[in-house]
């Protein structure tokens, strides 16, 4: 390969840039473009350039920061990417071109280093195209940490309300049309009553489209496309899923001090005293109780709601005893449940030397769970008869950095939208699932740096429908010398399953599964009778949520509650996936706080509401009359009155995956690999969208192109198509 003019170019983030010499880039090298394959429509493929070799010139290994060498070292947190501070994991954009015309551009990286017997290094690399760098770049990082923007509101049932219409503004930011609070029946109501509703059933849903604003901002990319525009997407939002709504914090929450010197002392007849965290006053978490224990009163500080947290406590003191060495002095930190009775504890003992003693202590109760009503006390012990105890400071924190806390909301709290979106979910996986669920396709925009086309299957081969107005003439290329193959399609599965994640914790998920034998709601198969390969399991990482109208109500809401009618519970749930319909009117009925006990009882927030939301998995046009289903299938059984045949509605099956499955099963489907003389002008000018025309003198076809290896515009590229059925 020493007669082609390749050059490649490493470009730093200001826009500077280095060339590494590339004399000869390898016999093995291949640029392969690729979409997907046809034996599992699930899968997506990207463009990649690889089995690049790299001479260690003087030029290259002063680009690549000598990385031969055992004592180099680079530094990620600083900008710089090239010369010094080349790392081999941390890629780098570059654009290769072939006599002046680029071919690829992607991130490079350095796979390994080569030493042969003559002294020689030998750098080997590879560069991926835009999917795999932004996958890359999102690396195992969460969901929870991709909002960029606040999205501070208050949480109170006006701007509950209001939010079901997009169009309400609290005072904290501009308008917006980001999130939503739909009406849920997350159990909190606990027993069926169609006059009351509890306001913790309200939790934020946020949509599809404020995830991808965030998400694609954070990793610096934008994208672009129809359907990320459309009803169908801009409607959808994905539910609240903790067990109870509360913001994640991951910081200490709570804090206060106390100052100045308070004197403990012991006699023979009491050796315990309660430290009194002076600071403490009543406030949005904690309150202060005096209660007794064996006689002593003790100040005890109970939380004024759910929360799950990690407590902590430092305390500066002195102390003295006339008993001299062998007694002891302890500080105690120990937790109440809601009687008042202590069930956990931790605590710091110290030996007192003859002249007394003087520290600080750390106590720290680790993180779990404490209900409304529970409470903890600090208490100072001692063996001695006559001593005395002087605490100078007393630090206590709720919350601690690196240690997620969960914190109830309550009405007219602040909310910050990044701690009430799914916690522990994987970017990447979310966005994976959303790619199958919805058969998207992601595409580099060849016109826009960093903008990633985002389309279905239908839109992304929208060409394919007219394609003697598009196609490329590709007859002169196709070197008809040389071998050629051409394949059917009897490898296709001979079922395809559409399944959603199963929540057997979930009470109308766990009884629809068993009565239809383990099958979700809204699953669907289809068989291939012309399919010879195993069956292919398509399964998004979502649950469907069943919608419900129970007895005596009109409302019809989403269940997403476990336990049974009578005793409904809130739960961690799986992801799902709704559509934001607005509101209509009903009977009226009262927003409360259920008092749990042996008597339900229930204290009144607001009376008189008549209006509910309609959040639902069908998609509703203005008129309130359904228009599309957020299923693969149309479910045996449901649980709503029916105003029209939804069975029959467009859903994820009809609208995105049906046209390819028949495409592929189409008895005159072919698929043909040809060696194509490709010139570098038309590897730079490729659109995987585009179909190709190609003539033979067996008869011509419009065919997809499915994969395409590039060698050089001197050898042909080995090149893979779908035949089009027109």
């Amino acid at each position: 390969m020493s007669n082609l003019n390749f050059k490649i170019y490493l470009i730093e983030d200001n826009g500077s840039y280095a060339e590494l010499e590339c004399e000869s880039l390898g016999d093995e090298f291949t640029t392969s473009f690729s979409t997907t394959v046809i034996q599992d429509i699930s899968q997506r493929l990207d463009s990649l350039s690889k089995n690049i070799s790299l001479k260690a010139t003087p030029n290259n290994n002063r680009v690549l920061g000598n990385l031969y060498s055992p004592s180099r070292f680079s530094d990620t947190t600083l900008p710089e990417k090239l010369y010094y501070n080349f790392s081999p994991n941390r890629g780098v954009q570059c654009q290769i071109f072939e006599d002046s015309i680029m071919i690829f551009k992607g991130t490079l990286k350095i796979t390994g280093v080569d030493l042969d017997s003559n002294g020689n290094y030998t750098y080997s690399a590879v560069v991926t195209g835009s999917l795999v760098d932004f996958f890359g770049k999102i690396g195992n990082d969460l969901l929870s940490n991709v909002f960029v923007t606040d999205y501070h509101h208050h949480y109170t049932l006006t701007n509950i309300v209001n939010s079901w219409n997009m169009n309400y503004n609290d005072g904290l930011t501009e308008p917006y049309h980001d999130f939503f609070y739909p009406q849920i029946d997350y159990g909190k109501t606990i027993v069926q009553n169609p006059g009351k509703f509890d306001l913790r059933n309200f939790r934020t849903g946020v949509y599809l489209k404020t995830y991808f604003d965030n998400i694609f901002q954070k990793y610096g990319y934008t994208y672009s496309g129809d359907f990320i525009n459309s009803d169908i997407f801009k409607k959808c939002f994905i539910p609240y899923a903790e067990q109870e709504f509360s913001n994640a914090v991951k910081k200490v929450f709570y804090t206060d001090v106390t100052t100045g010197a308070t004197t403990y002392n012991f006699t023979s007849l009491n050796h315990s005293a309660a430290i009194d965290l002076g600071a403490i006053v009543d406030s949005q978490y904690i309150k202060r109780q005096t209660r007794t224990f064996t006689g002593v009163d003790v100040h005890t500080y109970v939380l004024t709601r759910n929360v799950t947290t990690q407590l902590d406590l430092s305390v500066n003191f002195s102390a003295t005893s006339l008993d001299g060495t062998g007694s002891t002095v302890s500080f105690v930190l120990f937790q109440l449940d809601t009687s008042g009775t202590p069930i956990t504890s931790t605590n710091s003992e110290y030996l007192f030397p003859t002249s007394g003693i003087t520290g600080s202590t750390h106590l720290s109760l680790a993180l779990k769970s404490y209900l409304k009503g529970e409470g903890f006390g600090i208490v100072a012990n001692t063996t001695s008869n006559t001593a005395s105890i002087t605490v100078n400071n007393a630090v206590f924190n709720l919350g601690a950095s690196g240690v997620t806390s969960q914190v109830e909301i309550v009405s007219g709290d602040t909310i910050n939208l990044r701690d009430v979106v799914p916690q522990n979910v994987m970017v990447k996986d979310f966005l994976k699932s959303l790619l199958k669920f919805f058969n998207l396709y992601f595409l580099e925009n060849p016109n826009v740096p960093n903008d990633i086309i985002i389309e279905p299957f239908d839109s992304f081969y929208q060409k394919a429908l007219t394609p003697a107005t598009y196609a490329y003439d590709w007859t002169k290329k196709v070197d008809l010398r040389s071998a050629s193959k051409i394949s059917f399609n009897t490898q296709l599965p001979s079922v395809y399953n559409f399944k959603f994640k199963t929540d057997d914790n979930n009470y109308y998920n766990k009884l629809y599964t068993t009565k239809y034998a383990d099958v979700s709601y809204g699953d669907f198969s289809i068989t291939n009778s012309k399919g010879v390969a195993a069956g292919l399991d398509i399964e998004v990482d979502f649950s469907p949520t069943i919608i419900v109208k129970e007895n005596g109500d009109d409302k019809i809401l989403p269940a997403i509650f476990k336990g049974e009618l009578t005793a409904k519970q809130s739960y961690k749930s799986n992801l799902r996936i709704l559509f934001n319909n607005g509101y209509t009117s009903c009977n009226p009925y009262d927003i409360v706080l259920t008092n749990s006990g042996d008597t339900v009882t229930y204290t009144t927030v607001s009376s008189g509401l008549t209006l509910t939301n309609k959040s639902s998995h069908i998609l509703t046009d203005t008129n309130g009359t359904g228009i599309f289903s957020l299923l693969f299938g149309v479910p045996n059984e449901v649980y709503m009155p029916l105003t029209q045949d939804i069975f029959t509605l467009p859903n994820i099956y009809s609208d995105f995956y049906q046209n390819q499955i028949l495409e592929l099963n189409d008895d005159n489907v072919a698929v043909f690999d040809f060696n194509v003389l490709l010139s570098a002008t038309d590897v730079s000018n490729l659109d995987m969208r585009t179909p190709v025309y190609i003539q033979t003198k067996a008869g011509g076809m419009y065919a997809k192109i499915l994969n395409i290896d590039y060698y050089n515009s001197k050898e042909t590229s080995q090149v893979k198509l779908q035949k089009i059925v027109l």
